[in-house]
Parts: C-alpha cells; structure tokens; sequence
C-alpha cells in the first residue's frame, strides 16, 4: 500500500508539472506579412495596410506603429490598435493616416485565452514626402466623380470642357422666338390696315382751278 501510494504521488506530481509548464508557454508571436521590412521600404501613402499571419486561438491582437527619429533617438509610437483575434489586416482610416516624409516601424503581439505573446521583430517602412502618381490619379477619378455626380443634378453644369445642358431648352427657345416674331409680324400687318382705313375715309381737299372766278 505504501509503494501505490507513494508511485500516486509521483504521478500526480509530473501531471501537475505538465499542467503547469503547458499554462506557462506563451502563445505564438505573430508574422508580419506587410508593410515593410528589417532594412526599410518606401509605401505609396500614409494609410497602408498592415497584414500579418494569423496566430491559432487568437482572441485579439495589438498593433502599435513607432515613429522612427535619427539614429540613437528614441521611436514615439504614433498609433496603437487593439483589433479581433479573426483579423490578419488593418487599414488606418483618413483621419488617422501617418505624416508624409516620416520613418516608421511597427509591430504586433497576440492574445491566447489572456496570455499575451511576444512582440513580433519590427518591420520598417516610410511614407513619401509628395503625393505618388497613384495617389494623383485616385484624387482625379474622385474628382471627376464629382463633377460628374453634379451635372447629372443639375443640367447646364460645366463638366471640364463639357456642358452637359439640357436637351429641350434649345428647342423651347427657338418655339419661343417663333411665335414672338409671327405676333409681330401680325400686329404691324393690322397697324398698318388700320392707317389705309383712316386715309381712305379723309375727305380730300379741292383746290380752285385757275382762271375761275369764285
């Protein structure tokens, strides 16, 4: 009875063992996908899309992006977001973008049943000074868009070089300033009865012949 006793111990004591430095393991640290790189890329704009590989049993994940000074100067961190364990992208919205001529790193951890992972290894990556040919062309499409968008509401509206008027008023015009003229016509056409009438009915004066005696 002792010897089973004591070999319940034993293994009692490796199970408890085995619990514990299983619950101690911390979960994966995540893979970032992109932006950027250990030496650094240049993106196309300040609202890139971070992306990285999802961790197994992520309840969430934590993206913090660092400003990146000169060299021996400490990183700010610049954004912070706490997103859903199902996602492996995020995209900064407008109001968030990143300064343009900057240097930035960025890094991810994940969250497994409240045990938190290790930071993933930097990736860095900067944004233009100048807006990049795509990003011109974007703004033009939109800006044609709009235009576009404003002339189908309001006809007559200068589209570029283009005047998208209305289709009816040119015709309407010209109906108009037909039937104005023939009113014209026709009232200087009475006018003008009116005066022969008034000349016909004047009686004309008779002068004397010569030579006469009255």
């Amino acid at each position: 009875m002792r010897r089973s006793g004591s070999s319940l111990l034993v293994l009692l004591g490796v199970l408890g063992v085995a619990v514990v430095g299983s619950a101690a393991e911390p979960p994966r640290t995540p893979v970032i996908v992109s932006p950027g790189s250990a030496a650094g890329v240049a993106v196309g704009g300040g609202c890139p899309t971070f992306s990285w590989g999802t961790v197994a049993g992520a309840t969430s994940y934590e993206l913090v992006i660092y400003r990146v000074g000169d060299a021996g100067a400490e990183a700010a961190p610049v954004l912070r977001q706490h997103l859903a364990g199902t996602a492996n992208s995020w995209t900064p919205s407008l109001d968030r973008c990143l300064g343009r001529g900057g240097r930035y790193a960025w890094s991810l951890r994940a969250t497994v049943d409240r045990e938190v992972s290790e930071w993933s290894p930097a990736s860095i990556f900067s944004v233009p000074g100048k807006p990049t040919l795509a990003e011109v062309d974007a703004a033009l499409g939109v800006l044609r868009s709009y235009r576009e968008s404003v002339a189908s509401r309001e006809p007559g509206t200068v589209v570029g070089s283009r005047v998208d008027a209305p289709v009816k008023a040119p015709i309407a015009r010209r109906a108009e300033g037909k039937a104005s003229g023939a009113v014209e016509r026709k009232e200087a056409k009475r006018r003008e009865g009116t005066r022969k009438d008034k000349g016909e009915s004047r009686p004309r004066e008779r002068r004397p012949r010569e030579g006469r005696q009255p």
